[in-house]
């Protein structure tokens, strides 16, 4: 009488599971992309404000010509590079992002998943009891039917033997 609950969707729950488990896979490896550039711009800020200094110096010694043009372009070229790092994080935050989205959809799938198996774990719950509660019920009335029926017999012999 009492069987075992399955969840009759428990293989798209689990496929879903692993679905999730890749993406925050994904998302992880995306955050440390993002966490290690950011590093390394932190490291090109550095260089910049190493030159800046080393170029202020430079102007007040007064350099020649030639030492300041190069200076110019190495500026330049700092410049540039700190442009497209700035590009570079912002297509990686985006990214990001859109991988961080698609594990909230995915989560928010597999979440209705658990609910509807929770919601069908306490339907079979239910029905679990009622069908013990029948069975018990059964049980008391036959035993009931069976004590009136012993009192009715001994009621009856009582009376057969006192006459």
């Amino acid at each position: 009488m009492a069987s075992n609950f399955k969840f009759k969707f428990q293989t798209i729950l689990n496929y879903r599971q692993q679905q999730e488990d890749i993406q925050k896979m994904k998302l992880a490896e995306k955050n440390i992309q993002l966490f290690l550039f950011r590093e390394k711009m932190a490291l090109h800020q550095n260089e910049c404000l190493e030159f800046e200094q080393h170029f202020s110096e430079a102007q007040k010694n007064e350099t020649d010509i030639v030492q300041r043009q190069l200076s110019a372009e190495y500026w330049n070229g700092l410049l540039r590079r700190e442009y497209q790092d700035g590009q570079e994080e912002a297509r990686l935050m985006r990214e990001t992002e859109a991988e961080r989205r698609v594990l909230l959809n995915l989560s928010r799938e597999r979440q209705l998943m658990e609910n509807l198996e929770a919601q069908q774990f306490q339907t079979w719950a239910i029905e679990q009891t009622q069908a013990e509660q029948k069975f018990l019920d059964e049980i008391s009335s036959i035993a009931f039917v069976r004590q009136m029926r012993t009192d009715a017999l001994k009621t009856e012999t009582s009376q057969n033997f006192g006459r």
